[in-house]
C-alpha cells in the first residue's frame, strides 16, 4: 500500500478533519454536473442522443485492455466534432456534452489524420483545453473513456528521446531504474491470464513507491522532480492519485496529489505525453476503471457508481424549486429552506394539495416533470395520506432499499413482521430492478388503505445503490422525515417511539460502530428541516462528485462527530451545520459481529451488517421464522426472547430458542473496545 504520508508536506490538515483545506472544485464547475450527459437529452433541442452515442463507445471496450480496444473515430459522428464555428452543431454539442466531444475529438486527432494543418492544430488546442478544464478526477471517472482512449494511442514502447526517458538523471530520485520500474508495473497489469500477476504487481508496487517517495518527500523535492524530468513527475504523482483514491482510507491525501497532477498536465501538452516513453496515460486509465469495474479493479457494480447512476439533474434535486436557481447558490438555499420549513408545519390534507399546486405551477413554468421527479412526489403525498388515515400528525416514513432479486422474498416476511410489531408509519420501499419492483408492488397492493401498515414503491430507472439517497434527499426536501433501515436488520419490537425519544433535540441520528469510533448506515434518522435538506443537498453534491469516496465516512465528517483518525477530500467550506448524534450501539441498536451486550428485552434492532451473506441470510431468516411461529399466540417476539430457555422440536417455541441462540452467539461480558475507524 501507498505511503501516503510523504504527501503531507504539500496540504494542510483542515479543523473540519476534510483534510482538504485549499482545495475545491476547479472555478467554474457547478455541483452536480451530469459528466457523463446521461440527461443531456431530457431537455429540448439536444444536438443528440449522447446515451445512444455512449452504448457505441462501450461496444468498442470490449478488449481486456484499452491497448488492444477498438478505438476508430465514428464517421457518422463527424458532425459533433467538426465545423467549430457560431451556430454549428458542433459548437452546441461541445456546450452540451464537453467530456462526450473530448473523446471524439481525441479519437478523431489520433485516427483520422493530419488532413488540414490548421484543423489538427485547432483540435490539439480543443483537448488540450479540455483537459485542463477539469479535475484529473473527473476525467478518469466519468463514463467517456477519455484516459483509455490516450493510453491506446500513446506510444510509451517505442520511443527513445534522451529527454524524455530521464534515463541518466539521478537526483532527487534515480529516473531511468524508476521508468523502467512503471513500464513493467502497466505491462503486468495487462496480463490478466498471468497466474503470478498480483503478487508480481504487489512487489513491483513496492519497488515503485520507492521512486513516488523521493519525489514527495517535501515541497522542494516535488520541484526539483518536476524540473528534473517533467514526464516521470507526472507519472510518480499519477500514480501516487489512484493509490490516494483507491485505498479508500487515504482519500484525503487525493487533493495535493491531484492539484500536482491539474498542473503538470496543464503544463505538458497531451501529445508529448503520449509520445513519451512514461506510461502515463495508463496509470490513468487504470484510475479511470475504479469506478467501472470492467478491467483492473473488478468487484461488484453494485458498490460502485458513475455520474450517470443518479438520473437527476441539479435542477431536479429539490423537486419544487425553481430550476432558474442554480443549484447550491444562495438564491436557491434560501428558497428550499423556506419551502422545506413551510410543508413541515402543514397538516396532511393541506400538504398533499401544496404539493400538487406546486407541482402544476412548475410544470405550467418550466415544462413536464420527468418521471423519476414525479414519482418522488407522488409517493410524498402517498405517505401523507397513509398518515392522515392513520391519525398521525408526525410526517414520516420508514425507508428500505430493496436491491434486486436475490433478497427481493423476504420484502414479504418484512412486512408480515412490522404488521404484527403494529408499527404505524408507512414503509417506502426504494425498489432497484423490476424483481424488487415487482415484489413491493404484490405488497402494497396487498396492504392498500385500510392495513395496519401500508407499504409505498420507489422505482427509479438506474440500477444503483445511489437511489437510497436521491429518495431519501427527495423526501427530505418535501418535508418528510425519514427512519432508515437495511433489509438484513430485524426489529425485535417497534422502535419507533424509542429512536423518536433519542432524537429529540437533534436532527440526525445514526447507528454506530460498537468497536470503532464511527457512524453505521443501516440504521438512521433524519428530522426533516430547511436547514437539514440544504445539509442533505450538500452531501448528495459531494457523494456524486467524488465517486472514490466512501458514503458513511461522508456522513460521519458531515455529521461533525468526533473521529480520530477519519479524514475525507474536498469537504465543504460553507458546510451547514446540523446537530447529530449516535444511538446505543452496545443493548439498543446492535451488529452482530462487532458483538453486543446488555439485555435482550432492551434490544431495538439487530444488524447483520458486514456477516458472509449465507450467515445473515440464513439466520435473518430464522428471525422471521420465529416471528411466524408466535403469530397465532399474539406474543411479541421480543417477550418471547426473554424468556425461552427450553423447546420442544416442532413446538411454536423452538424457531424462538433457534433465534435466543443466535443472538445469544454475539453476546459477550467483556467490554467492547472501541478503536478508531479510518
Amino acid at each position: 500500500m501507498l505511503r501516503l504520508g510523504a504527501c503531507m508536506c504539500i496540504q494542510t490538515v483542515s479543523a473540519d478533519g476534510s483534510g482538504s483545506s485549499g482545495f475545491s472544485r476547479k472555478p467554474g464547475l457547478s455541483a452536480f454536473v451530469d459528466y457523463d450527459c446521461a440527461l443531456a437529452g431530457t431537455k429540448p433541442g439536444a444536438v443528440v442522443d449522447w446515451n445512444s452515442v455512449f452504448q457505441g463507445v462501450r461496444a468498442s471496450l470490449a478488449a481486456p485492455n484499452p491497448v488492444n480496444s477498438n478505438f476508430s473515430f465514428p464517421e457518422e459522428l463527424g458532425f459533433l466534432v467538426l465545423e467549430q464555428v457560431p451556430g454549428s452543431q458542433s459548437v452546441a454539442a461541445l456546450a452540451e456534452c464537453p467530456l462526450g466531444v473530448l473523446y471524439l475529438l481525441i479519437l478523431h486527432f489520433y485516427s483520422v489524420g493530419r488532413g488540414d494543418i490548421d484543423d489538427h492544430v485547432r483540435e490539439a488546442s480543443q483537448i488540450q483545453s479540455l483537459l485542463t478544464t477539469y479535475p484529473t478526477y473527473v476525467l478518469a471517472l466519468t463514463r467517456w473513456p477519455v484516459f483509455p482512449a490516450l493510453a491506446h494511442f500513446s506510444q510509451f514502447y517505442h520511443t527513445n528521446d534522451e529527454a524524455a526517458l530521464c534515463d541518466g538523471v539521478a537526483g532527487v530520485t534515480n529516473w531511468g531504474p524508476c521508468r523502467l520500474l512503471g513500464m513493467e508495473w502497466i505491462e503486468q497489469y495487462y496480463m490478466e491470464d498471468n497466474p503470478d500477476r498480483n503478487s508480481t504487481l504487489d512487489a513491483l508496487l513496492v519497488d515503485s513507491l520507492d521512486c513516488s517517495d523521493d519525489i514527495m518527500q517535501s515541497a522542494q523535492t516535488l520541484s526539483r522532480a518536476r524540473d528534473e524530468c517533467p514526464l516521470g513527475h507526472l507519472f510518480y504523482t499519477a500514480t501516487g492519485l489512484i493509490m490516494a483514491a483507491g485505498a479508500g482510507r487515504f482519500t484525503d491525501d487525493l487533493p495535493p496529489y491531484g492539484k500536482v497532477v491539474d498542473q503538470a498536465i496543464r503544463a505538458l501538452p497531451f501529445h508529448v505525453v503520449s509520445l513519451s516513453p512514461w506510461p502515463i496515460w495508463h496509470v490513468l486509465c487504470i484510475f479511470a476503471d475504479m469506478n467501472k469495474g470492467a478491467w483492473f479493479w473488478g468487484g461488484d457494480r453494485k458498490y460502485m457508481r458513475l455520474f450517470s447512476d443518479w438520473n437527476l439533474r441539479n435542477d431536479e434535486l429539490s423537486p419544487l424549486a425553481s430550476p432558474d436557481n442554480i443549484f447550491l447558490s444562495p438564491k436557491w438555499r434560501e428558497e428550499v429552506s423556506k419551502k422545506v420549513d413551510f410543508l413541515v408545519q402543514m397538516d396532511h390534507e393541506s400538504y398533499v394539495e401544496t404539493l400538487h399546486v406546486e407541482a402544476r405551477r412548475r410544470e405550467d413554468r418550466w415544462g413536464p416533470l420527468r418521471p423519476i421527479v414525479r414519482s418522488l412526489i407522488d409517493a410524498a403525498q402517498a405517505v401523507a395520506s397513509a398518515l392522515e388515515w392513520q391519525g398521525l400528525p408526525r410526517r414520516m416514513a420508514y425507508v428500505v432499499l430493496l436491491y434486486k432479486e436475490a433478497w427481493a422474498y423476504l420484502l414479504e416476511r418484512m412486512v408480515q413482521h412490522m404488521s404484527r410489531l403494529h408499527v404505524k408509519y408507512p414503509l417506502l420501499v426504494i425498489a432497484i430492478g423490476e424483481d424488487a419492483a415487482d415484489v413491493c408492488r404484490k405488497q402494497a397492493f396487498a396492504n392498500a388503505p385500510g392495513a395496519s401498515l401500508q407499504v409505498i414503491c420507489w422505482v427509479p430507472d438506474t440500477m444503483s445503490q445511489v437511489h437510497r439517497f436521491t429518495c431519501i434527499h427527495g423526501l427530505l426536501h418535501l418535508g418528510i422525515d425519514v427512519l432508515y433501515t437495511d433489509m438484513d436488520t430485524f426489529w425485535l419490537r417497534d422502535p419507533t417511539q424509542r429512536i423518536f425519544s433519542s432524537a429529540a433535540d437533534w436532527d440526525a441520528v445514526f447507528a454506530r460502530h460498537a468497536d470503532a469510533d464511527c457512524i453505521n448506515i443501516g440504521v438512521f434518522y433524519l428530522r426533516a428541516s430547511g436547514t437539514l435538506a440544504l445539509w442533505m443537498s450538500q452531501f448528495m453534491a459531494w457523494y456524486h462528485d467524488h465517486p472514490f469516496e466512501i458514503d458513511q465516512r461522508g456522513l460521519h465528517i458531515f455529521l461533525g462527530l468526533p473521529a480520530e483518525n477519519m479524514k475525507i477530500s474536498y469537504s465543504p467550506k460553507d458546510l451547514v451545520r446540523i446537530r447529530g448524534t449516535v444511538l446505543d450501539d452496545t443493548n439498543e441498536v446492535v451488529i452482530g459481529r462487532v458483538r453486543w451486550m446488555g439485555a435482550l428485552p432492551k434490544m431495538l434492532i439487530f444488524h447483520w451488517c458486514h456477516e458472509p451473506i449465507e450467515t445473515k441470510e440464513g439466520e435473518l431468516n430464522a428471525a422471521y421464522d420465529a416471528s411466524d411461529s408466535l403469530e397465532p399466540h399474539n406474543l411479541p417476539v421480543s417477550l418471547a426472547l426473554a424468556v425461552v430457555s427450553n423447546a420442544n422440536s416442532g413446538t411454536p417455541w423452538a424457531p424462538v430458542l433457534k433465534l435466543r441462540h443466535i443472538f445469544d452467539a454475539y453476546r459477550t461480558e467483556a467490554p467492547i473496545l472501541r478503536t478508531p475507524c479510518w
